[in-house]
């Protein structure tokens, strides 16, 4: 019996990371419990979210590829490094010249 597992069809370019990114955003979110009388809702206080978010500005010969990771940077990757990129089902994943891939959140090819 022969199984044929077909490969998705990575479509690599070569790039350069012009820009990273940096920002912080805070979202508060009112949180309620039900009131002690039993009829109702009180307030219990303020919950509070931080998400940090990376930005990479990614450009090939003939595209500029804008894409995001939360909570922590690619390691090891600064501008003007040279990387692979490809865009596959909606997503964008970028190569490392030591052959680490990435995938990002593609915001929006310009």
């Amino acid at each position: 019996m022969c199984l044929t597992v077909l490969a998705e069809p990575w479509s690599w370019q070569d790039a350069k990371v012009v820009k990273i990114g940096h920002s912080v955003n805070k979202t508060e979110d009112q949180e309620y419990r039900r009131d002690p009388s039993g009829v109702g809702v009180a307030s219990s206080g303020v919950s509070t979210q931080t998400i940090k978010v990376w930005t990479y500005a990614l450009k090939t010969e003939h595209q500029l590829y804008l894409g995001k990771v939360e909570n922590k940077p690619l390691r090891g990757v600064r501008e003007g490094d040279p990387v692979r990129v490809a865009v596959l089902r909606g997503v964008l994943y970028m190569l490392t010249p030591d052959a680490k891939k990435h995938r990002l959140e593609l915001l929006k090819p310009e």
